[in-house]
């Protein structure tokens, strides 16, 4: 038996990534399919490692991959036996990335006088900052209305954290 594995996306998605935030998953899938085969997907952790390990009862030949298996860097493969052969396919890395840190500056409850105004700075490792569903956008901003602000820092993959500055 030949097969290789396919990133499939989930419904609603154009296309599967094998870099994932904390909280996604990818589906893994042998591209041909054969009621007589068994298939046993195996994981080497560290990535790079060359040491595989079974998945106990994954035993299909489609895989959902999510931090409950390595929430960390990992090679994932599929071996195929029919009874006469095996087959191992070629391994896919499968990466998690952390989510951005977000810092509100001076502080996520602030208080100021009337017809004032206050800068308020961001900081984190975050490659971009919006603010109140894009209102504002950028790492600082100058606040002379009271209310809630909801700020998003996104990250590597398009992962997202959110504060809230009172």
């Amino acid at each position: 038996p030949t097969t290789k594995i396919d990133l499939v996306p989930w419904i609603g998605q154009t296309s599967a990534s094998n870099v994932l935030c904390l909280t996604d998953s990818v589906l893994l899938s042998s591209d041909s399919v054969n009621s007589n085969w068994d298939y046993q997907w195996q994981v080497a952790y560290p990535s790079g490692s060359g040491v595989w390990y079974n998945l106990v009862d994954d035993t299909l030949s489609f895989l959902k991959v999510d931090t409950s298996i390595i929430a960390d860097t990992a090679d994932y493969r599929l071996s195929i036996d029919n009874g006469t052969c095996s087959y191992f396919t070629g391994d896919t890395t499968i990466s998690f990335v952390n989510f951005p840190s977000l810092n509100i500056l001076p502080g996520d409850s602030l208080g100021f006088c009337a017809y004032d105004s206050i800068l308020i700075s961001l900081g984190g490792n975050g490659l971009s900052f919006s603010w109140n569903n894009g209102q504002y956008t950028g790492k600082q901003n100058f606040i002379s209305t009271i209310g809630q602000y909801v700020i998003e820092a996104n990250g590597i993959n398009g992962c997202k954290t959110y504060d809230t500055l009172d």
